[in-house]
């Protein structure tokens, strides 16, 4: 019998197509496999075993110094790759048959001269410079010769009087000129901190209540572990007993976390864990759901007979007026009991007493499994939360003795500050323009 046959190894869970963080998890391995006593089964002892040989062989590995200058290898490696000839082949200098030899290259050494030309096209610029002109007019009345002119330069009714007009043209002194300036006004943002690794509220601190111990710290390596449950070995105890806690938390914004996963879960010997009502996790056979099977449907009297080829029951009672039995259902499992006059106990899901973890109908195992499981996870349970409250509800199913706990690993933005500065080159410019 191959020992996890059939099972999917725990550790794919945190592949998620690739973006599976990694460190962490291969972080708490380490630690989990230097701090747990050695599994009993040497065939589950491997895996620990194999991490701690990897952790602790540097350590443990014997360091050695080699001298460049006078270790024997490299002195001797050196000496035939400068000489290959004499000291590696024997053959003497000049031979056809060497591979290697001294070759003298006697060809000239040839010079070249370039020139490269680096210069700036050139080109026309020009400014217009307009020109305020002021404009005298001067008119000059004259009549024709040896007539009489009057003081005022009119001429009697009747003469003939030729008038000419001149124009003078001068312009300012200072000509109003146009030229086009640029200047830059420039802004730039400085912004500190940002990232992620803080605690700035995402998940609301105090806001957890449950009824188990619950606690909340660091790693030290920015992220927050929120703990449901206390880590340790046969606090509970039944067989058969389901434990059932109910953790709520508010968060206040989604937004502001990066990360909230399921990272750890301990108990013995089942576990089932739902989030808002989302079931995230079932262990340590996977499935989809987690109850101990009831007694069932009584059938009495009556008899119960399994079909050979079929494998199910068919159950039969007697009718009280005929006595002829008439068939009353048809189940997977059954069991009789009361001697021989018994009364059967049927159902779909399986023997009763067991546990049922899965829709199939052979979904269903012992409630003891004589193990504390102590699995790292990677299960991303951002999808599932909101802003507000938030519950997270752990059954533990207990044979003989157990626990029951979990660890949520969550990280959280960090606030991002920014100022701004301005870099205005324009103030002599603008002066003018006043």
């Amino acid at each position: 019998m191959v020992p996890g046959y059939g099972q999917s190894a725990t550790q794919s869970q945190l592949f998620q197509g690739g973006q599976g963080q990694l460190s962490g998890s291969g972080v708490t391995k380490v630690m989990d496999c230097a701090s747990q006593t050695p599994n009993a089964d040497a065939y589950r002892r491997q895996e620990c075993d194999a991490v701690n040989f990897v952790a602790r062989n540097p350590s443990q590995r014997p360091a050695f110094a080699i001298d460049r200058t006078t270790d024997p290898l490299i002195s001797r490696a050196n000496s035939i790759a400068r000489n290959p000839a004499l000291q590696f082949t024997g053959i003497n200098m000049g031979s056809s048959t060497e591979q290697c030899r001294v070759v003298t290259d006697t060809s000239p050494a040839t010079f070249s001269t370039e020139i490269c030309t680096e210069y700036r096209p050139v080109t026309s610029s020009y400014c217009s410079t307009a020109r305020q002109i002021t404009v005298d007019q001067h008119h000059l009345y004259q009549c024709v010769e040896h007539m009489q002119t009057l003081s005022n330069a009119s001429c009697y009714i009747g003469q003939q009087i030729s008038v000419s007009t001149s124009y003078n043209y001068q312009c300012n002194q200072t000509a109003q000129g146009y030229e086009t300036l640029r200047c830059r006004r420039s802004s730039s943002v400085t912004c500190t901190g940002g990232g992620d690794g803080c605690d700035q509220g995402g998940i609301v601190p105090n806001s957890w209540a449950g009824d188990m111990d619950t606690t909340w710290f660091p790693d030290g390596m920015g992220n927050y572990i929120l703990q449901f449950g206390t880590i340790a070995d046969n606090y509970w105890s039944g067989w058969g007993a389901v434990y059932d806690r109910t953790l709520t938390f508010e968060i206040r914004d989604v937004g502001l976390i990066t990360r909230i996963a399921l990272t750890r879960a301990a108990y013995d010997d089942w576990l089932l864990v739902k989030v808002n009502g989302a079931t995230v996790y079932v262990g340590p056979r996977g499935g989809d759901r987690l109850y101990v099977i009831d007694a069932g449907t009584a059938i009495g009297p009556g008899i119960c007979s399994q079909d050979e080829w079929t494998g199910q029951w068919n159950c039969y009672r007697s009718n009280g007026w005929t006595g002829e039995l008439e068939l009353v259902g048809r189940y997977p499992y059954c069991q009789c009991s009361g001697g021989d006059e018994c009364t059967w106990y049927c159902n779909n899901d399986g023997p009763p007493g067991y546990v049922k973890y899965g829709p199939s109908q052979y979904q269903y195992d012992s409630p003891e499994l004589s193990t504390s499981w102590n699995f790292s996870l990677n299960i991303d349970l951002k999808p599932y939360v909101t802003n507000g409250p938030n519950t997270i509800f752990m059954r533990t199913i207990v044979a003989g003795a157990g626990e029951g706990a979990i660890q949520l690993t969550t990280r959280q933005k960090c606030p991002l500050n920014c100022s701004v500065s301005t870099n205005n080159q324009c103030a002599t410019l603008e002066a003018m323009a006043q």
